[in-house]
């Protein structure tokens, strides 16, 4: 009998030196201290933080933080003049943008300002390897908040816990958060006062579920920074610096397009950290023009063209507003049919065409008129075809979706076909609008008796086209110069209603093409007139390199230090024979 109760109390001991281990184990892998302690700790922290973060420290941005501060300090400040209006606090906000431009910042200085009770979350501190902890935690989150209405729960990094689901596979815990965050959100009332804000620099990886209005009912862009934002963040990161009298902060926000204001301040950083190393070695001084300059010439933006071109997909499918700052080249932002030279007669009748399309439509079903589903402008390269579309949607302030031919068919004609079902229903959905297709040669070649895969695009195209009847502020125009490429079936009427042939430019016009790349008043004194005469068969591009070569020569004189002379009539003279006609004369209207 001792010997049993030996072995029976050997056991004992060892399953509790199993479990006393065990604990100081998992303790070292979960806080002691409970979940909704540890939050609260980390909001102290983030408070301590922010106490230092207003909206002044946020430069630029005045649009975006009038509408956050609209949006979110409004209904939840002034209850009264909200019940009074009919106006509730929105479910949900999405701040969407590449990374480094501010979204977290401006969070930040929110909570600052505004006396609402904020809670940030760092998605990555709710998972938890542990079964069912992760959606416990989730849950404590929204409990919190609806205590401490009104509140606003912030969500940095959302896309680890809003990813698509059907990305996923197994028995991955994020879809469940994502669906357990789904119920929490539907589950909000008005009266609870509480807001989920919610910001991604991939949005294109969101769950549609979550981007649906109901839950995130505002989304906004947060950009790049245009230049007068540029200049404001620069200020604010250079304020306790030692500037000398060359810095010039409106030319450092002309050069830097497309930095983040992460960049910005980074950029600022190297400035300075140049500087102070040199004030190691040869003394201190102040920080000159000539630090920027060299600091930029090494510094590459971290926003990318691809990333902006993502950005505006995104932002044109699910942003709910149609008027906005513009995404990409701000040289392009101020386009207009004056841009491009030459060609008045067909830019007026262009114009006017659409514009009667965009601004009469009521007039027009009065009439019975048929609007026009499709213009297709022709002729050889370098005449401005695709510079004239883009004017043309600027002119008109409407909205431009451009593909082109060869990028459409990087993607395989089976990627080629939903490309052009998605471009069509972007244009739906942001109406009015001009579709742009430039190379259509490129995507809609003639079909063949055997049927190949071109046929698949073409039938697409033809299908949607056809398919956009009813809408009357959707107008495509494509641009080619091989038109005898094109499939026949779409240039009948009813789909390219509009065929306009774009020749070379005649004397007059490329009079006008010179006075554009040189100056009306530069041009009068290099007698223009003259070499619109000897450029006969040139196009507009190829004037342009003409312009480009005898400037480029100049630039080499000034260089050198050899002359400060201004541009002559011989230096344009000397370009034309270098530069040679792009066209060949029997290429005729069809090349």
């Amino acid at each position: 009998m001792d010997q049993y109760l030996t072995i029976a109390l050997s056991l004992a001991f060892g399953v509790g030196v199993l479990v006393y281990a065990t604990r100081r184990y998992t303790s070292k892998l979960m806080p002691t201290e409970k979940p909704q302690e540890a939050r609260s700790r980390q909001r102290q922290q983030k408070k301590q933080g922010d106490r230092e973060v207003s909206w002044e420290s946020v430069g630029g941005y005045d649009d975006v933080k009038k509408e956050i501060r609209e949006y979110m300090e409004l209904p939840l400040k002034n209850r009264e003049l909200a019940r009074k209006y009919g106006l509730k606090p929105p479910k949900g906000i999405l701040l969407f943008g590449p990374p480094g431009c501010g979204k977290s910042l401006m969070m930040k200085a929110l909570a600052s300002e505004s006396r609402l009770n904020f809670i940030y979350v760092n998605v990555s501190d709710i998972m938890s390897k542990w079964y069912g902890e992760s959606e416990a935690r989730l849950k404590e989150l929204f409990a919190s908040a609806r205590k401490t209405a009104p509140c606003i729960l912030f969500f940095d990094e959302i896309d680890t816990i809003g990813t698509k689901r059907e990305s996923h596979t197994g028995d991955s815990v994020t879809p469940r958060l994502l669906s357990l965050m789904l119920s929490e959100i539907d589950g909000l009332q008005s009266d609870d006062s509480v807001i989920i804000v919610g910001s991604t620099n991939v949005p294109q990886l969101l769950d549609k579920a979550l981007l649906r209005a109901g839950r995130f009912d505002k989304v906004i862009f947060v950009g790049p920074p245009d230049r007068d934002a540029r200049r404001q963040i620069l200020k604010v990161h250079c304020s306790d610096k030692p500037l000398d009298e060359t810095v010039d902060l409106d030319k450092i926000a002309d050069a830097t397009e497309r930095y983040s204001g992460a960049d910005l301040a980074n950029l600022c950083q190297e400035v300075a950290r140049r500087v102070a190393s040199e004030a190691l070695e040869k003394g201190e001084r102040k920080i000159s023009m000539d630090d920027f300059s060299q600091v930029i010439k090494r510094y590459k933006p971290s926003i990318t063209l691809q990333m902006l071109e993502d950005y505006e997909k995104f932002r044109m499918d699910f942003e709910r507003r149609f008027k906005g700052r513009e995404l990409g080249d701000e040289e392009e932002s101020r386009l207009t049919l004056n841009s491009v030279g030459g060609y008045s007669d067909i830019k007026r009748e262009l114009y006017e065409l659409l514009e009667m399309q965009f601004k009469y439509t009521k007039l027009m079903e009065e009439l019975n008129v048929t609007p026009i589903r499709g213009i297709l402008l022709y002729g050889p390269p370098g005449v401005g075809k695709t510079m004239m579309s883009r004017a043309l949607a600027k002119s008109l302030g409407v909205k431009l979706i451009s593909l082109s031919g060869a990028e459409v068919m990087y993607k395989g004609y089976e990627g080629a076909v939903n490309a052009i079902k998605e471009i069509f229903n972007r244009a739906r959905e942001n109406k009015p609008s001009i579709i742009l297709l430039d190379e259509l040669d490129a995507i809609a070649s003639r079909r063949n008796s055997k049927g190949n895969e071109t046929s698949k695009v073409v039938n697409q195209i033809l299908t949607e086209m056809d398919g956009i009847r009813s809408l009357k502020e959707v107008v495509i125009i494509a641009t080619t110069n091989r038109i005898k490429a094109i499939d026949p079936a779409l240039l009948r009427p009813g789909r390219f209603d509009k065929v306009v042939h774009v020749p070379l430019p005649n004397l007059e016009e490329r009079v006008e093409i010179f006075k554009k790349y040189l100056g009306a008043d530069v041009c009068d004194a290099l007698k223009c007139e003259k070499l619109a005469q000897m450029t006969e068969g040139y196009s507009g591009a190829d004037i342009a390199a003409v312009t480009r070569e005898a400037k480029i020569k100049l630039l080499r004189e000034r260089i050198a230090g050899n002359s400060s002379r201004t541009l002559k009539f011989e230096d344009l003279e000397e370009a034309i024979e270098r530069v040679r006609p792009s066209i060949r004369k029997k290429g005729g209207k069809g090349t």
